[in-house]
């Protein structure tokens, strides 16, 4: 049997390489949003391996008759499963992130109040209070690939984070678990390379 290959493994060849960069933009992005210079709101630094990016699983379900013989199928989405630990315990991070309940007073202690040695006697802390109730984020994540040539957009994502304070050799992070929802445009995901 002769074969005419219309697009052969030389012309598949653009792939999205490791994640290299992740950055947060608030609020949803639409397509005509790309075409003029974007302004996110953050670079998230990410620790290295603690990306997973599983949009989900298919769910299969196969529809016998008496016979064994394969009548039809039913399917469904999977579950997403993407996540990954940002590094970060910056204010900014720390009100994207948390649910903030003192407002924008800051939190100053009097001086050397949690000092434990004499080399920090005269130092003073300022911070805000936050509850760890789930607050969910919206806004926009872009991936971009390390060889900059793929970029995945999720125009519409739901994120929910907790806070790690100590986990083995990382520093405090907040673990990020998202979900793709259709931004008003109906796209959930948009997958970009380099012209």
């Amino acid at each position: 049997m002769a074969l005419t290959v219309i697009k052969n493994i030389d012309n598949l060849g653009t792939i999205f390489s490791s994640v290299n960069q992740v950055f947060f933009k608030a609020g949803e992005l639409k397509a005509a949003d790309l075409k003029t210079a974007l302004t996110v709101d953050l670079e998230l630094p990410i620790i290295e391996d603690s990306i997973s990016f599983n949009t989900g699983e298919p769910g299969v379900t196969q529809v016998k008759l008496i016979s064994g013989k394969i009548w039809s199928q039913k399917t469904k989405r999977g579950d997403s499963d993407i996540s990954f630990n940002v590094a970060s315990i910056d204010g900014v991070v720390n009100d994207l992130l948390l649910n903030k309940q003192n407002g924008d007073t800051a939190i100053e202690t009097g001086e050397g109040v949690l000092s434990t040695s004499t080399e920090d006697a005269s130092c003073v802390y300022t911070g805000n209070a936050y509850d760890l109730d789930p607050k969910v984020v919206l806004g926009s994540l872009i991936f971009k690939s390390e060889d900059k040539l793929t970029t995945f957009v999720l125009p519409n994502a739901h994120i929910v984070a907790s806070l790690n304070a100590s986990d083995g050799d990382n520093p405090a992070y907040f673990k990020m678990v998202v979900t793709p929802r259709p931004n008003s445009e109906g796209s959930e995901i948009l997958i970009l390379k380099k012209k």
